[in-house]
């Protein structure tokens, strides 16, 4: 019985994963929108236009555009169109004059799933066609040489239907029947008192349904929004040129990414590829065109992407042609991404260990969710998700973990470890080299060690590993630009794009413009609390004053580097997004305060719960301000935006709207 009870329950599960997958293809698929895909091959790049009738006759406004490469050979051309039946469908295939080869016509779902083909005898001409003759599986057409506006007709005979949902209803009765069986056997005289997993202890830190909780919460969040201003996908702005290195290394097996810059926008992308027109930017020494961002998200993202690869492989399998195989297609984006949410959710889980490690107590749960949704951390675990800056704060809370982790016996693999994680750090972001460097330095005094002649080995061992971790910088510096040492902004934005003589530190640090405490002004309190921290360490000379001195280095010069950029603003940021990294300061300074509130002899906890709850409200509401309402490219006073603009702008319904 108990075999058949682990049986069960395993089906059961996988069941269960089916259903949740299928249910989420048919919500997917009903959302939209279809895709119309037309492979297509021209002699000189132009853009191809596709209309459609809804009922309202051709227009112009019920139409979309794709690009055709000249000289390319035949490939897809991907039109989103509405789910509704259409009535007739005209495709312009050049806007003047020339030849044109045109494939096999077909219409997907929003998961891919064909509904409906063309067969070549539906495209006839229209207008300006001077003929068509087929050519194996394609059809050549040529325009009249004085064509200005060469049409096409793709036949339908009846109005194109728009594909029906495939509700998951006999998986969802499988899965019921698995539940009582299961249920049942549960039940069972000789399963009495019996787990199936008899001996495996989870712990999750010391709070393991808070976290777990947390984790849901992220989930929840992750898949209800889309990226920048809430745009359908989740790959945007500078995480396009992070991707880049997983898909030409992954796909091409170099990092010349001149053909991966000229990848197709997908029909509900709303920039292109290559929006800072990288492809551009050629090196006279290399002729490669540049990358000026780092590749360390591409490491952390490749576990998530063998993952996808291999659903998709699944999947496919079971339904052919069910998971596209493009890389920026929307299931690729939403499950390698996912890695943000993991990482800051196990960046969370190191600081709730790290304070119990560092102070023998239990880390507050007030002060967690102060860190997450207080700051900017939240908004670039679930919209921005492939910016660097959630796996910035992942790896400086994997080093601060592994320090206190490790401290009383350190071996070579400990000293391993730690540099592997300064040594992904630096692959993160570069300028956390800063970081790394001032780690190495207070390794002498913090960590207790047996001897001199030992450490000495030890610190050469570690330093051999951040090394050979870092060494993806060089070559790929060398391999892209010509040179091992060069800062790739530079030689791609000039001199002016570091200012080391003309900080601005104050506005980074207050200014309108995304200003580190004025965009979130409960950092201010994780700062006092962080110096308060510092003060009794020192003042009692605890072993732990030089990491917290090392924190606090690593925070100043962090910002001193961010102030010296031409962009110290950070660009379109929600805050000084280039310091999250450092948010670690702040949780331990919200730590220590909610410590000192508690030691009061009047202390309610509500008085803690009331403060910690207006504050995280306050930060998620401004994160929404952010993502539906500001013009990035202008300075905000945050108080006039939650006070006066943002209500008045969700009376006005600019929130509904979206």
């Amino acid at each position: 019985m108990r075999a058949g009870y682990c049986l069960v329950l395993l089906i059961l599960c996988l069941a269960a994963v089916r259903v949740l997958i299928r249910a989420y293809v048919a919500v997917h698929d009903w959302h939209g929108p279809n895709t119309l895909v037309v492979p297509l091959r021209a002699e000189h790049t132009v853009n191809a236009q596709l209309f459609y009738d809804k009922g309202l006759g051709i227009r112009e406004e019920d139409s979309a555009v794709a690009e055709v490469i000249g000289g390319a050979p035949l490939r897809d051309l991907r039109f989103a169109v509405p789910r509704v039946p259409l009535r007739e469908l005209r495709f312009d295939p050049l806007p003047s004059a020339g030849r044109f080869w045109i494939g096999t016509p077909r219409l997907e779902n929003a998961s891919g799933r064909i509904i409906a083909r063309f067969s070549l005898v539906a495209i006839v001409p229209r207008y300006q066609i001077a003929g068509l003759q087929r050519e194996g599986d394609v059809l050549a057409g040529e325009t009249l040489p004085d064509a200005n506006d060469p049409q096409l007709t793709i036949g339908l005979g009846a109005p194109l239907r728009v594909g029906e949902l495939r509700w998951p209803w006999k998986n969802v009765g499988i899965l019921l029947l698995l539940t009582f069986a299961t249920n049942w056997l549960r039940r069972h005289p000789a399963n009495a008192g019996w787990s199936p997993l008899p001996a495996i202890n989870i712990r999750v830190g010391h709070r393991p349904l808070f976290l777990t909780c947390i984790f849901l919460s992220l989930t929840l969040g992750y898949f209800s929004f889309g990226t920048y201003k809430n745009w359908p996908y989740k790959i945007e702005s500078d995480g396009k040129y992070y991707y880049q290195y997983l898909v030409s290394g992954w796909f091409d097996h170099d990092l010349d990414f001149s053909n991966n810059y000229r990848a197709a926008q997908l029909p509900w992308m709303l920039s292109p590829i290559d929006h800072y027109d990288m492809r551009d930017k050629v090196s006279p020494k290399t002729g490669r065109p540049a990358n000026v961002f780092s590749c360390g998200p591409a490491v952390l993202w490749l576990p998530f992407f063998t993952t996808a690869k291999g659903i998709a492989a699944i999947l496919n399998r079971i339904s052919p042609g069910w998971i596209s195989g493009n890389p920026w297609s929307r299931f690729y984006q939403y499950t390698v991404m996912f890695s943000a949410v993991v990482y800051s959710w196990i960046g969370l889980m190191f600081l709730n260990s790290i304070w119990r490690l560092w102070f023998q107590r239990p880390a507050p749960l007030s002060a967690l969710l102060l860190t997450l949704f207080a700051t900017p951390l939240c908004y670039y675990a679930i919209f921005e998700v492939s910016m660097s800056h959630a796996y910035d704060f992942f790896t400086f809370c994997l080093i601060l973990w592994l320090l206190l982790r490790n401290r009383e016996q350190p071996t070579y693999f400990s000293f391993c470890t730690l540099g592997f994680a300064c040594a992904l750090h630096v692959l993160v972001r570069t300028q956390n080299i800063a970081t790394v460097a001032i780690v190495g330095a207070l390794i002498v005094p913090y960590w207790k060690l047996a001897s001199r002649e030992t450490y000495g080995r030890y610190l050469w061992f570690a330093g051999i590993v951040v090394l050979f971790g870092i060494l993806p910088v060089l070559l790929i510096n060398k391999y892209l630009f010509g040179y091992f040492f060069v800062a790739p902004q530079i030689v791609v934005y000039g001199p002016g794009f570091l200012s080391p003589w003309h900080p601005k530190i104050f506005e980074v640090l207050f200014s309108e413009r995304n200003g580190l405490f004025s965009y979130h002004p409960a950092l201010v309190l994780g700062l006092a609390g962080f110096i308060l921290i510092s003060i009794r360490s020192f003042r009692r000379r605890e072993r732990e004053c030089w990491l917290i001195g090392g924190i606090f280095a690593a925070f100043l010069v962090q910002i001193y580097v961010d102030s010296t950029v031409f962009d110290w603003w950070s660009g379109h940021s929600f805050g000084q997004r280039r310091l999250v990294g450092m948010l670690p300061l702040f949780a331990f300074g919200f730590m220590e305060l909610t410590d000192r509130l508690r030691a009061l002899p009047s202390y309610r906890p509500w008085w803690e719960w009331m403060t910690a709850g207006l504050l995280i409200i306050m930060g998620i509401y401004l994160m929404f301000i952010h993502v539906y309402l500001w013009d990035y490219d202008k300075p905000h006073n945050i108080v006039d935006w939650m006070a006066v603009r943002g209500p008045r702008a969700i009376i006005g319904g600019d929130f509904t709207r979206h």
